[in-house]
């Protein structure tokens, strides 16, 4: 697929394109300082799989941080920290294979939080910015796209029900619709 970005311009097969030109632009500065396109492609790979399942537990850490208002961690939370580490890492998931899923796990752990955020004070810059995460997952991964749409719907009906307020409660359920709309057209023009 990089190949294809570098050599014709255009993935040669049909697929979520957003990993792929990432790859692309990284490979092609790698070139540009001398390496040839095969082992620019496959060290630029390897680089990023090493790195995002590392950064999972980042947006984890935030959002318990948040919950407990700024307190530390305690024990039983610093072990969700743990596993949003290591269950990527683990055979069931196997990184070098499922690439775009990792980008997408780490896509989805920042978009939880960035939700959390926007339930706490709705801005329109955040809400700008989780929208535009939500479209970053929608070109990664076609799994973390459908959990980020039931993630949409979860949070409108929590703002219905939990919060009570009716008018949140009819912004959050017209961004899920609207996303949700969006991620099938992108899902549908890709």
């Amino acid at each position: 697929q990089v190949r294809g970005l570098l050599e014709l311009g255009v993935l040669p097969y049909a697929d979520m394109p957003l990993l792929f030109h990432l790859y692309a632009w990284g490979a092609r500065l790698l070139i540009g300082l001398g390496l040839e396109p095969d082992a620019a492609i496959v060290a630029l790979t390897r680089a990023v799989m090493c790195v995002v399942p590392a950064l999972i537990p980042v947006p984890v850490y935030g959002i318990l941080r948040r919950l407990n208002r700024d307190e530390p961690l305690r024990g039983s939370q610093w072990s969700l920290v743990l596993v949003a580490g290591f269950l990527p890492l683990t055979v069931t998931h196997l990184p070098e294979v499922s690439q775009k899923n990792m980008l997408g796990l780490l896509l989805f752990a920042l978009l939880m939080l960035c939700s959390q955020r926007l339930l706490e004070q709705l801005r329109p810059g955040l809400a700008a910015g989780t929208a535009l995460v939500g479209r970053l997952i929608v070109l990664t991964h076609f799994g973390t796209a459908g959990a980020a749409v039931i993630w949409g719907a979860a949070i409108a009906l929590a703002v219905a029900v939990v919060f009570g307020r009716s008018r949140e409660a009819l912004i959050a359920g017209g961004v899920a619709a609207l996303a949700a709309g969006i991620s099938v057209t992108l899902i549908y023009a890709l």
